[in-house]
C-alpha cells in the first residue's frame, strides 16, 4: 500500500505541473514542456536501470550493514551519471538556444538522486520513508506551481526548474534517513562489480523505454510538438493507471527476490499473477470511466484541446494493458534469474515498434504513433507473461519429479 502511495504522490506533482501547464500553455508549449520532462523521466529511468537495479537485486535480502555499504557506492555512481547526463544537456541547450534544456540541466542531478534513493529504501524495505520522501517533494512542488501561476512566471523552463529544484531538499532528507552518503570515488568499483546485472537491465530498458520514452521524442520530432502535446493530454486522465503500475512494481519486485530466495517459487508466482490481473482490471475501469464521462466535462478539466485527444484514449488504453502485464511477469522473470528471456522478447519487438511508430507518425500524425506504440506495448506484455506462465510451469513440473 505505501508504494501505491508513494507512487500516487510522485505523479500528483507530476500531474500538478502538466494539468497546469494543459490549461495555460499553448498546445506547442505544452507538448515542449512535456518533452522536456519525458527526457527527466527518461534519465531517472536509465540511472536505475544501469546503477540502482544491481542494488535491488543484489542487496535487498542482505545485512543492514552491507546495504549501506553498497547503498553509498549506489548512490556515488548515481551523482556521477547525473553529472555527465546534465552536461549533455547543457551542450543540447548551446546548439538549440533553448533555454528549457539548461533548466532541465541544472534539475538533472536532484531529480536523480531523489528517485535513485527512493528506490534504495524500496530494496531496504523502507517504503514509508519512500513515500515520506515523495511526499515532501510533492508539497514543495504543489507550492512552486502556486508561486509561478500567482506570478505569472509559469513557462516551459520555470516549470523544469521547480520540477527538478523542490526533490533536492527530499532527496537529501531520505539519503540522511537512510544513513548512506554518495560515494563517486567508488564509481569505477561499482560499476566494475556490477557490470553483468548493470548492463543486461540497461539492455532491457533500452529496449522497453526506447518505445516508451524513446517513440515520444520520435513522435514530436516527425509530428511536431503539438502532436506530442496532444498525446500527453490524453495520458492525463489515465494518470490513475500508471500510478498503480509503478507503485505495485516498485512493492514486488524485492518481494519476490525474497520469496525466491527463500525457496517460495509458487508463492512468488501466485504473486506476480495476482498483480497481473488486477493491474489489468484497473486499466480497463479507469479508461471506461473517462471514454463514458462528457467532453465537456474534460474541457473544463483539462482546456479546449481535449476533444482532439479525446481519441486517443483507447489506443494509449491497448498500450496500457500491455504495460500493466509486463509490469507483473518481467519482475518475476528478472527474480528468478531470467531476465535474458525478457531481452529477447523485447529485442525482436523493440525494432518493429520504433519503425512503426516514425512510420506511423511520418503518414498518420499523433494517432498513427500512437498505435504503433501501443501495438508494440501489447504484444510485450503478452509475450513476457506467456514466457513466465511456461515456466513457472516448467519448474512445478520439475519439483514434483
Amino acid at each position: 500500500m505505501f508504494a501505491i502511495v508513494d507512487a500516487g504522490v510522485s505523479s500528483l506533482g507530476n500531474f500538478a505541473f502538466s494539468w497546469i501547464g494543459a490549461l495555460t500553455l499553448s498546445l506547442t508549449d505544452f507538448g515542449l514542456l512535456s518533452l522536456a520532462m519525458v527526457v527527466g523521466l527518461l534519465s531517472q529511468a536509465l540511472m536505475k536501470a544501469l546503477i540502482i537495479d544491481a542494488y535491488t537485486l543484489g542487496y535487498a535480502g542482505g545485512s543492514s550493514a552491507r546495504q549501506r555499504t553498497a547503498g553509498g557506492a549506489a548512490l556515488g555512481a548515481v551523482l556521477v551519471a547525473a553529472i555527465a547526463w546534465s552536461v549533455c544537456l547543457a551542450c543540447v541547450w548551446a546548439v538549440t538556444g533553448s533555454a528549457v534544456w539548461a533548466g532541465l540541466a541544472v534539475a538533472g542531478v536532484p531529480l536523480a538522486l531523489h528517485d535513485s534513493a527512493r528506490w534504495i529504501a524500496f530494496a531496504r524495505g523502507r517504503v514509508g520513508l519512500a513515500a515520506f520522501g515523495t511526499g515532501v517533494w510533492t508539497l514543495l512542488s504543489a507550492v512552486s506551481v502556486g508561486a509561478l501561476v500567482a506570478a505569472d512566471m509559469f513557462s516551459p523552463t520555470s516549470v523544469v526548474l521547480c520540477w527538478g529544484l523542490t526533490s533536492s531538499v527530499s532527496a537529501l532528507l531520505m539519503i540522511r534517513m537512510l544513513g548512506v552518503a554518495p560515494q563517486p570515488s567508488r564509481t569505477a568499483e561499482w560499476f566494475r562489480e556490477h557490470r553483468g546485472v548493470g548492463m543486461r537491465s540497461s539492455l532491457d530498458f533500452g529496449l522497453t523505454q526506447s518505445v516508451a520514452y524513446g517513440g515520444g521524442i520520435i513522435l514530436s520530432a516527425l509530428a511536431g510538438p503539438a502532436a506530442f502535446g496532444l498525446l500527453r493530454l490524453a495520458q492525463l486522465p489515465l494518470a490513475a493507471v500508471q500510478v498503480v503500475i509503478a507503485g505495485s512494481v516498485s512493492a514486488m519486485q524485492p518481494a519476490l527476490v525474497r520469496r525466491i530466495r527463500s525457496s517460495q517459487p509458487e508463492e512468488a508466482g501466485r504473486m506476480a499473477a495476482t498483480v497481473g490481473i488486477v493491474l489489468v482490471v484497473a486499466t480497463l475501469t479507469c479508461t471506461a470511466t473517462v471514454v463514458l464521462l462528457p467532453n465537456a466535462l474534460w474541457v473544463v478539466i483539462l482546456g479546449e484541446s481535449w476533444p482532439d485527444a479525446a481519441g486517443l484514449v483507447p489506443i494509449l488504453a491497448a498500450g496500457l494493458v500491455g504495460s500493466a502485464l509486463a509490469s507483473s511477469a518481467g519482475p518475476l522473470l528478472r527474480a528468478q534469474g531470467m531476465l535474458h528471456r525478457e531481452v529477447v522478447i523485447k529485442s525482436v519487438v523493440t525494432p518493429v515498434t520504433i519503425t512503426g511508430i516514425a512510420l506511423g507518425a511520418g503518414l498518420g500524425g499523433v494517432v498513427g504513433g500512437s498505435l504503433a506504440m501501443s501495438s508494440g506495448a501489447l504484444v510485450v506484455g503478452i509475450g513476457l507473461t506467456v514466457v513466465a506462465y511456461r515456466c513457472r510451469k516448467t519448474r512445478l513440473r520439475a519439483a514434483t519429479l
